[in-house]
């Protein structure tokens, strides 16, 4: 299957992309686990609180179903990200509001 005919957001199961996920990994050389390695073990490295590592397979290897379910946990994750993002944007916005309300009531009163 070539990557190219891949969606941006399923891409993230290649080999190269595995690698390229460890930025800032602490062990590069003379170890077991360089990124290489992690890789070719099937993990992916997302250190954020909302994505922990995870392992998979080859894309090759998924069969439909694994990679369903790794697509989804991936969509519930990063869905579940933009909602707290969104969530605490909404809680400023309406905090400055309130306060504003507040100011033009006791300027009026």
């Amino acid at each position: 299957m070539a990557s190219q005919a891949l969606s941006p957001a399923w891409q993230l199961y290649l080999m190269d992309h595995c690698i390229s996920t460890f930025k800032n990994w602490p062990f590069l050389e003379d170890c077991s686990c360089s990124p290489e390695r992690m890789a070719e073990a099937g993990f992916i490295h997302c250190p954020t609180l909302n994505e922990p590592d995870w392992p998979n397979k080859q894309i090759e290897e998924l069969t439909l179903g694994e990679f369903l379910k790794l697509d989804k946990e991936r969509a519930k994750n990063k869905i579940a990200k933009e909602i707290n993002s969104k969530q605490k944007e909404f809680e400023e916005t309406a905090k400055t509001v309130c306060h504003s309300i507040e100011q033009l009531a006791a300027t009026v009163g």
